[in-house]
Parts: structure tokens; sequence; C-alpha cells
């Protein structure tokens, strides 16, 4: 990664401070009445995503099947 074209200025610094701001955000949406619907529409269409994940299994069966692909690679 050393030789990577495009490094990104003051890494890993920006990515905490991008982080950060997206916290403020949420924390200032949460006070703004007009954008307090979208928010907590938003926090619970990514909790039922995730409930889906998991219920799912989604993950598991991603995980197989990258494991029989290595399993295949290495007996070639």
């Amino acid at each position: 990664m050393d030789a990577h074209p495009f490094k990104s200025p003051l890494f890993p610094l920006s990515n905490y401070f991008t982080i950060v701001f997206l916290c403020l955000v949420l924390v200032g949406m949460w006070f703004n009445s007009d954008t307090r619907g979208g928010l907590i529409a938003g926090a619970a269409f990514c909790v039922i995503v995730t409930i889906f994940y998991h219920v799912l299994g989604i993950g598991k069966r991603q995980a197989a099947q990258q494991s029989e692909r290595d399993i295949d690679a290495a007996e070639k």
C-alpha cells in the first residue's frame, strides 16, 4: 500500500474526523424536528436489514461458499 498512487491526505486522522463529523450530523438531525423522522426511519431500516442478515444466515452462507472455493483452489 505504500506505493499506492491515490493516498488519502492525513490518513488515518481524516477517517476519524469524518466519522466524528457524521456523528455530529446525526446529533443535529435529532435536534431538528423536520429531520428527526428520517433519522428514526433510517435507524429502523438499518435494524431491520441487520436482523434479516442474521436470521437468513447470509454472512454464514457467503463464508461457507468462500471456504469451498478456497478448498477447490487448493486441490487444483
